[in-house]
């Protein structure tokens, strides 16, 4: 599937920061994009998390990368959800562990 160079840029950066990087859902099979899915397994570690006195997070390097995207203004959050900047296509990233 031939994509928008800004997002090709936002799919080459989740490619780069997994150790796997899958395309699924309906841009894998050809259909009529509504939203874009991958599935990513990437490296993660563990931090204090800074809502929770007593807890730790994982956090992945594809969690970091779209924190990254989203701050060069690439992608758009709205509370939990992430949009393609300038659209209401959301891009859904699966984190999986190998």
């Amino acid at each position: 599937m031939k994509w928008k160079p800004e997002v090709q840029a936002v799919l080459d950066a989740l490619k780069a920061a997994s150790r796997k990087f899958e395309l699924v859902g309906e841009a894998r099979r050809g259909e009529h994009v509504t939203r874009v899915e991958v599935v990513c397994v990437s490296e993660q570690r563990t931090v204090k998390d800074p809502d929770d006195l007593f807890a730790d997070k994982v956090v992945s390097s594809v969690d970091d990368e779209v924190d990254k995207q989203v701050n060069a203004g690439r992608l758009t959050r709205s509370g939990p959800k992430v949009y393609l900047a300038g659209t209401y296509v959301p891009l859904v990233v699966h984190n999986a562990t190998s």
